[in-house]
């Protein structure tokens, strides 16, 4: 994002600020020791930060199995500019907040629970909306580009579902789903 790049250094490191032209650091943001994923947009940071039992994590590690899922997970919005916490969310819906499911577009951060997919104000933290899922468990979170007019829309697909949902980022309201035969696996 502009003169910088942002990312971990390692799995469960807190995130960090490099210097574009040179790989240089210019910031660790402590606040996100525990980081398991991210996002960016313009110039705020979204950071799921969650607690992984160290000893599991080894022990697995060693024996080639794949790395435990970290619990007590929490958001946390940063200022890439200032590296001030701009908010931090803990709570039911971000405790168990599924991986590989935050995004944002037109300043909402979305992701899916273990229950719901849930939408907040990416400037403030408040919750916007949530939905039930409707069948199954959560699976694939795809946010189509809102660029081309249309404002942010998800595309969810439940797994043990019979259809593809697309869901308007700004209300969660279902604009239309199409059936899968056979089910979404």
């Amino acid at each position: 994002v502009g003169d910088r790049v942002f990312g971990t250094p390692g799995f469960h490191e807190p995130f960090v600020a490099l210097d574009a032209s040179s790989g240089s650091l210019i910031e660790t943001y402590q606040e996100t020791k525990g980081t398991v994923e991210f996002v960016v947009d313009d110039d705020r940071m979204f950071a799921v930060v969650g607690v992984l039992d160290r000893k599991s994590y080894d022990d697995n590690r060693r024996r080639g199995l794949s790395i435990p899922v970290p619990g007590n997970k929490r958001l946390v919005a940063i200022d890439s500019q200032s590296g001030h916490v701009l908010w931090q969310k803990s709570d039911v819906t971000t405790s168990n907040l599924l991986p590989s499911t935050l995004s944002v577009s037109d300043g909402r951060l979305f992701f899916h629970s273990p229950r719901q997919l849930v939408c907040l104000d990416a400037a403030t933290g408040q919750l916007e909306w949530a939905i039930r899922h409707a069948a199954g468990h959560p699976a694939g979170l795809a946010l189509l580009d809102p660029s081309k007019g249309l404002g942010s829309r998800l595309v969810v697909a439940p797994r043990g579902g019979r259809a593809v949902l697309v869901i308007a980022g700004r209300d969660g309201e279902v604009l239309w789903k199409h059936g899968v035969p056979g089910g979404i696996a």
